[in-house]
């Protein structure tokens, strides 16, 4: 007898009968598929936190370019100054723009590290929720399906033997009014990046 089953979205397996059975006799009305490419290209959850990401990229890479102008201006400016500013003057006003600048490449590489980490979280979210919605479609009274396959992973099976159930999880996901904050998960991941540095200077 068949397990009822649900298989999580980072692998395919095939759970065969206790006894000795074909893996072409499974039960295809028992079979169902999401399609998790489509999911993240029609869910609203997922619409959303692309917006957000992209928002966020925006304001990052503005952030730091109006900070690189700006840095190049007083290196400009320190240039026309040198025949009035002391040899020391220069020394230091040249110390401190090159401090400014090694912040400026630090902080770069920190808003990289902490956009990804924001990104990944923010994308396991969304297939956890996936996950969710395909396991309670699955284990409803009306279908019990005995397996549920997810071909974020190339999967060969022939359409018409399995259930395409992703439109069904689109639109569960969809009644889910629980958001994913971009900005707080941002803030949180790039605070705890520079806690780390600083402890690491310690």
């Amino acid at each position: 007898m068949l397990k009822k089953v649900f298989f999580t979205l980072n692998f395919i397996c095939v759970i065969f009968a206790t006894t000795t059975v074909n893996s072409a006799k499974i039960f295809a009305s028992d079979i169902a598929i999401v399609d998790v490419q489509k999911v993240f290209e029609s869910s609203n959850i997922a619409k959303k936190v692309k917006e957000q990401i992209n928002n966020k990229e925006k304001m990052i890479q503005k952030n730091l370019l109006d900070r690189k102008n700006k840095l190049e201006d007083k290196f400009k400016s320190l240039e026309t100054k040198r025949s009035v500013l002391s040899t020391a003057e220069l020394q230091q006003k040249a110390k401190e723009l090159e401090s400014e600048y090694q912040t400026l490449q630090m902080d770069g590489g920190i808003y990289t590290e902490a956009l990804n980490l924001t990104k990944a979280y923010a994308y396991e979210t969304i297939k956890n929720r996936i996950n969710s919605s395909a396991k309670k479609i699955a284990n409803d009274k009306k279908n019990k399906y005995d397996l549920v396959i997810s071909n974020e992973f190339v999967f060969y099976y022939k359409s018409n033997q399995v259930a395409n159930i992703t439109n069904d999880v689109i639109n569960r996901m969809n009644t889910n009014t629980e958001t994913i904050n971009i900005n707080d998960i941002y803030e949180k991941t790039e605070k705890d990046i520079r806690k780390k540095i600083v402890s690491q200077h310690k």
